[in-house]
């Protein structure tokens, strides 16, 4: 049998500061997420128009596509469509964006984004520099060593 101690308190009530970080996260209380789910549609758009511009004999074969999970707002892009298939075959991570505070992040992985942010959807001047360099590579998403964004 367990030590009393090792037993988990079912009924231990959470810290109000606790409680209103957790209420904080769920999107019925968040007032900018309508905000920046348009602007990511926005960014997905721009990413594709990049794409169509550069490459318009793949474009087909890409889709940017944004998802709402609980602490992020993901860009995916999905690739590589079979000919004559509307499926794709693989998906990726393009950008990660804070629900709460509008930070853009590069990923590092699929589950979780870079150090840094690169961008703030909510601020309308880096939101339009986001948006008009913006490039199906992500290579906006880089900076270098100097912390300053690559043009």
């Amino acid at each position: 049998m367990a030590n009393e101690k090792d037993r988990i308190d079912l009924n231990k009530q959470r810290s109000p500061e606790t409680q209103r970080y957790i209420d904080s996260l769920k999107d019925e209380n968040n007032e900018n997420l309508p905000l920046l789910k348009e602007r990511s549609q926005e960014i997905c758009n721009a990413l594709h128009k990049n794409l169509l511009k550069r490459f318009a004999s793949i474009a087909s074969d890409y889709a940017f596509k944004y998802s709402v999970h609980k602490r992020y707002i993901k860009i995916e892009e999905y690739t590589c469509r079979r000919p004559g298939s509307e499926e794709f075959d693989s998906r990726s991570i393009h950008a990660f964006i804070d629900k709460q505070n509008g930070n853009m992040y590069k990923p590092a992985s699929w589950r979780g984004p870079a150090k840094y942010a690169r961008y703030n959807l909510l601020d309308d001047k880096s939101y339009r520099e986001c948006l008009s360099k913006a490039d199906h590579c992500g290579g906006y998403l880089y900076m270098d060593r100097s912390g300053k964004y690559k043009a």
